[in-house]
């Protein structure tokens, strides 16, 4: 005689949406906030190359960008986020909004690498800015950008072709995030990497009345469905 049970056991079926993971308000300090589960992030920061910090209501600029054609290593501001033990971090979005002096850089190039001497970076955007002293968004969505644990991720916004290395480029207040999801790891993830961005928003025009405030939340769905089947058999005589 045989006895045959089946066994069906649904493991997980669920569906997720892209949040906000991290902002940093750069109205006072350099501190990120709300800051999601599961992982952790740097304060704001800029490269050697350039002058003083400043932080204010209008936002987090200095000047001393390279008036050179190409990016100077050390002209550059940067945040980073890692995910705690067992978890990885995909980012589907880097909002901000930034500004230039009238003679600051003319072009910036945003970068990221898993190593903070920025030993092989990878270009996320490459943007020309227009002649004037004018806000502009420029959030750059559906990147996919992985970091699995164990990894930090630096990102870095390199300004340079600056009209004068007196003048000015700020990350505008308020405008500063990053949008994604925090997962348990899966072992079979072994590097941080990121897509071509399906979408970047052109270099437009903010309302400077508005104050310079901006917030991006991209939503994306997925869902997905595992069914294990067990099955014993058992013979009996």
């Amino acid at each position: 005689m045989r006895f045959i049970t089946l066994f069906f056991v649904i493991v997980c079926c669920s569906s997720g949406a892209y949040a906000q993971l991290v902002s940093w308000p750069l109205t006072a300090n350099a501190d990120p906030a709300q800051v999601a589960a599961n992982m952790t992030a740097l304060p704001f920061t800029k490269g050697p190359g350039t002058g003083t910090l400043t932080i204010g209501s209008t936002g987090a600029y200095c000047s001393g960008w390279t008036t050179s054609t190409g990016a100077d290593a050390d002209d550059y501001f940067q945040i980073a986020v890692t995910p705690v033990a067992g978890y990885k971090i995909t980012i589907n979005t880097i909002g901000f909004s930034e500004r230039r002096s009238l003679t600051g850089p003319l072009e910036y190039s945003l970068q990221y690498d898993t190593d903070p001497a920025f030993s092989s970076p990878s270009v996320i955007a490459t943007v020309s800015l227009p002649d004037n002293d004018l806000a502009r968004d420029g959030t750059v969505t559906g990147i996919n950008l992985m970091v699995n644990a164990g990894d930090t991720l630096y990102i870095r916004w390199y300004g340079y072709l600056a009209e004068s290395s007196a003048g000015t480029w700020r990350i505008n207040a308020g405008t500063l995030l990053l949008n994604g999801t925090v997962t348990e790891a899966n072992p079979h993830d072994v590097t941080s990497f990121a897509t071509s961005p399906a979408v970047q928003s052109p270099a437009l025009t903010l309302n400077p009345a508005s104050g310079n405030l901006y917030e991006v939340m991209a939503a994306s769905t997925k869902v997905w469905c595992e069914v294990s089947v067990a099955t014993r058999v058992k013979r009996l005589s």
